[in-house]
Parts: structure tokens; sequence; C-alpha cells
């Protein structure tokens, strides 16, 4: 797909940031990789991607779900040979005979805990985010969102729009819970204090089975989540980096579709529900009777009062 091509084009790219550290990185992007080539690529989709959206037949919304299930396939393959490299790797590392240094650091290890463990208190776990780890591991089917962003981006993140949102709303600090649930697997929780109801915070999480490769990522995700959830109709979204504003767009339909679905129901009966009606009138009827009872019907169906019908 086009827009995943233009993205991986995007963050081979060198940086316009003007510090040493993204100087260094640049440098060898530019050495392992032609520039010019890569741009002339990335200008040539930029250009077939407008001839498309102009076109009457493109569909945004279409696209945009296409986009995001390309996103999660291409995500979930790339886990998955990551995952098999890992395992390879342990595999061969635990044929090696261990060095007895580290047998003894074990011990060591183990007697501290046993020693220690019991007096050393863990901090208390705020309540949101209260999702079992290892319950989810076991029984969730994960979908790992892909939310890559050009080197190139000079805009406010997910996490930065959040923190403006609050200082505008009387909203207080945010609070991120993040867990990893596997290789390249992370989920967050976020918890809003409300200045005005100190002791009633805001708590969001991710939908069931919704993360993704990183602790940065997934705080963003989360930010996002909960922009979308607290005001779902601004144009906010539009500060952030596309592949956030993809997955807000398809939050947005979702959101339509659930609130039209009951409607739409209603409708269909009402329709089915007419339709019968004349399809037995029809067969126990006569002409005259069919015409009077279809007109009637259909005042009925738009509303009107319906006259006298005089027919013949």
């Amino acid at each position: 797909m086009m827009k995943i091509r233009l993205q991986e084009l995007e963050s081979l790219l060198p940086s316009k940031k003007k510090n040493k550290k993204k100087q260094k990185d640049d440098t060898s992007i530019e050495k392992n990789v032609d520039v010019n080539a890569v741009m002339k690529e990335v200008k040539h989709i930029k250009d077939n991607l407008s001839s498309l959206e102009i076109d009457w037949e493109f569909d945004q919304r279409k696209a945009n779900e296409l986009y995001l299930k390309k996103l999660e396939l291409a995500a979930e393959e790339k886990r998955k040979i990551q995952e098999e490299e890992i395992k390879a790797r342990k595999e061969s590392e635990q044929e090696k005979p261990k060095d007895s240094c580290d047998v003894l650091n074990d011990d060591v290890e183990d007697d501290e805990g046993d020693l220690f463990g019991g007096l050393m208190g863990e901090e208390e776990e705020p309540t949101y985010g209260t999702e079992d780890a290892n319950q989810l591991n076991a029984a969730t089917s994960w979908t790992i969102i892909e939310l890559s962003v050009p080197q190139s981006w000079k805009g406010q993140y997910p996490k930065d729009v959040l923190a403006d949102y609050c200082k505008r709303n009387s909203l207080g600090k945010q609070t991120y819970k993040t867990t990893e649930h596997g290789f390249n697997t992370w989920r967050s929780a976020l918890k809003i204090a409300q200045d005005k109801h100190p002791n009633e915070p805001l708590c969001f999480e991710l939908p069931e089975g919704l993360a993704t490769n990183s602790r940065k990522n997934a705080e963003n995700l989360i930010a996002a989540y909960t922009l979308f959830s607290l005001d779902p109709n601004t144009s906010i979204y539009k500060a952030i980096p596309t592949v956030y504003k993809d997955l807000w767009l398809g939050w947005l339909n979702e959101k339509q579709l659930k609130e039209e679905g009951p409607r739409i129901k209603m409708d269909k009966q009402r329709f089915t529900f007419i339709t019968d009606l004349v399809n037995n009138s029809f067969i126990k009827l006569n002409h005259d009777d069919i015409v009077s009872l279809t007109y009637y019907v259909m005042c009925l169906d738009f509303n009107l009062y319906p006259s006298p019908l005089t027919t013949g």
C-alpha cells in the first residue's frame, strides 16, 4: 500500500532538526541510503496519493480503514519474525554451559531476595489499569498498532496535545501506567486528576487486545485515545502525526456506526412490517380495497393524514 511505503521511506530520510545527535544519525543514514532516490520516490508516491484523493470515486473513510488493517498485518508479521529470532537466540544461549560465577551470583541474589523480600514493601499500585498482565497474555489476541513517525516530524505528539488540552479545561496531572505484555507488546493506562474534584480522577484504558511495540508509543496511543474519548468531534487531532489521525478517523467511524445502528435497524423493521402488511392484504382484498389500503399505508409511512380516497 502506498501510504505504508511512504511512511517507510520518510523514516529513512535525515531529520531537519539542528542538534549534534541528530546530525550524527543523519550522516549514517546518508551513507547507507541514496537520499536523492528516496526523496524522488517519496515525491512520486505523494503525487499519486494526491491524484487519487482528487478522484470523485475516492472514499477517504474506506481508505483509512484499509490503511489501518494493512498496518496491523505488517506489525503482526514483524512481531512474529522478531519473536522467532529471540527464541532462537535464547535456545542457543541455553545450550552453552553456565559459568560458575553466574551460578554464584544467582545464589546470592536468591538469598538476598529471601532475606529482604518480606521487609522491602512495594509501593501500592494505582487503581487504574488494573488488568492482569498474565491473564491478558494468556487469553488475548493482540492487535499491534504500528505508530512509526517520520524523523522529519516537527509537530506535537498526542501526549503534548493532551497536556495542553488538560490545562485549557481545568484538568490536572496526567499519570501513565505502562506495562509490557510480551516482546514488543506494550499497553498503557491513564489517570487524569480533576482540579474541581480531586477525589474523582478520570481513568482511561485502551480497548481489549490493542497494543503497540514500545513504551513511548503506548503512552502516545493512550493519550490519543483519551483525547478522542473526551472530545471525539474536535479538530484537535489534525495537529498530531498522520498515523494517529488515521486511528482517530477509524474510531470516529466506529462510533458513528454504533450510534446510527439502532436507528437503521428500526427503519428496516418498519419497512419489513409495512411490506408484509401490504403483501398479506393483496391476497385477501379486492382491487379497490388494495388501492385504498396502499394509499393509507403510504400516508402512515410519510406521516401524512390520509384523506378519503374514492375509486372507480
